[in-house]
């Protein structure tokens, strides 16, 4: 979703145009490179085709860096410095976000679903925003400080959320 449909939809969105066209939505969901990698893996996983091993400890190693980048990442993004005039917009995308993220749970919760799976759903949609929606903002033409602000502040309201499920949970 966060690497290629809502940014395909945002975009059109963004674009102003009336006429929904499936086809123009498709070409910009297939120009997303992660998504068309994550397709190609499920396809390979749907029809049991095993990756040859020297390319799985080439993609292991590199791989292995993950954590470490992302860490970095949300350190190097991690500023709370909201703009003034921007302060509305960023209580709203997150008031909003916890208000379906509270719905949502509730939802979850009435769905007959083994508990384990009802925990994880409710997990994966308290996580903080992308880190990529400050990227396909800037992409589809924002030029604001909103989609930056609202994500740093997504990601301390996201650990502080995450810390507390999974203290009930586990």
């Amino acid at each position: 979703m966060g690497l290629g449909i809502t940014y395909a939809i945002a975009d059109h969105v963004a674009s102003g145009e009336k006429q929904f066209e499936l086809k123009q939505l498709i070409r910009k969901l297939f120009s997303s490179i992660p998504f068309d990698v994550y397709l190609i893996v499920f396809i390979l996983a749907l029809l049991k085709i095993s990756i040859p091993t020297p390319i799985l400890t080439m993609a292991s190693t590199i791989g292995a860096g993950n954590a470490f980048l992302a860490m970095l990442m949300i350190g190097i993004l991690l500023e709370v410095k909201i703009p003034f005039n921007e302060i509305r917009g960023v209580i709203k995308v997150i008031g909003l976000r916890l208000m379906g993220m509270i719905m949502m749970s509730f939802i979850i919760f009435l769905l007959p679903l083994p508990m384990l799976a009802k925990k994880i759903l409710v997990i994966a949609i308290s996580t903080p925003l992308s880190t990529v929606s400050a990227v396909f903002s800037k992409r589809i033409g924002y030029d604001g400080d909103l989609p930056a602000a609202t994500n740093s502040v997504s990601i301390i309201i996201g650990i502080f959320v995450m810390t507390v499920l999974l203290m009930l949970f586990v």
